[in-house]
């Protein structure tokens, strides 16, 4: 939900419901020239989006048990979430190197990669109950 509101923000131009200070300041982050894909006016946002819905189809699936004790499944996951976190690993470094400016949405939507990716460091090679 956080991604497709940053993505609805900038395509809308609505302002974001954030702190507009000195150090978290959502509009000097989202409207910043790191703010779209190199190259394009699509937002960063978007990247978001996909591995949200990617994360939640591999959700769904693994509740409606067609992963049931797959452990190509689980890498997979632990792949995805991986990427994930590196893509966020470069958005905090931009945000607090370059930018010098915090986005509290973005700041969410990075700590739910990290607890998606350490969600799925944990299934991995775990022992499903009998």
């Amino acid at each position: 939900m956080i991604a497709a509101y940053l993505t609805y923000s900038h395509y809308e131009q609505v302002p974001l419901a954030c702190t507009q200070g000195q150090v978290a300041n959502c509009a000097a982050v989202t409207h910043s020239s790191y703010s779209t894909l190199p190259g394009s006016e699509v937002p960063i946002s978007v990247p978001g989006l996909l591995f949200f819905a990617g994360v939640t189809v591999w959700a769904v699936l693994a509740l409606s048990r067609v992963f049931e004790k797959s452990a190509w499944a689980e890498r997979a996951l632990l792949f995805w979430s991986m990427a994930g976190l590196l893509f966020v690993l470069y958005l905090v470094f931009v945000e607090i190197v370059r930018l010098q400016r915090i986005c509290e949405w973005c700041t969410a939507a990075h700590v739910l990669t990290l607890v998606i990716f350490l969600l799925a460091l944990n299934r991995v090679g775990r022992p499903t109950a009998a």
